[in-house]
């Protein structure tokens, strides 16, 4: 397998989980924001997602058995644009 098709494997991958538990969304600041939540038994899906962009960070959500990934860096955000572009499936 080539290293193209291997990143083309994970970006497809990451369009996946966007698409059951990630979102975009702009605060009352107008600040762009992007995170992902997975339950605490996931919680490496998120590390292995912080590790290939090279930031954001990991939390515990309160009153829940679950974990954010968070991303505000707008080099990290346009990333995430660029990978998951013409990926996701929302027949809505």
């Amino acid at each position: 397998m080539t290293k193209k098709n291997d990143i083309l494997k994970w970006d497809q991958w990451f369009a996946g989980v966007i698409d059951g538990d990630g979102c975009f969304y702009i605060n009352k600041k107008n600040e762009v924001s992007f995170e992902v939540t997975t339950s605490i038994f996931d919680v490496e899906i998120l590390n292995s997602i912080k590790n290939k962009l090279k930031g954001g960070s990991i939390k515990p959500r309160s009153g829940s058995n679950s974990f954010r990934y968070r991303v505000k860096a707008h080099l990290i955000i346009q990333t995430i644009v660029y990978k998951i572009n013409g990926k996701l499936h929302n027949p809505v």
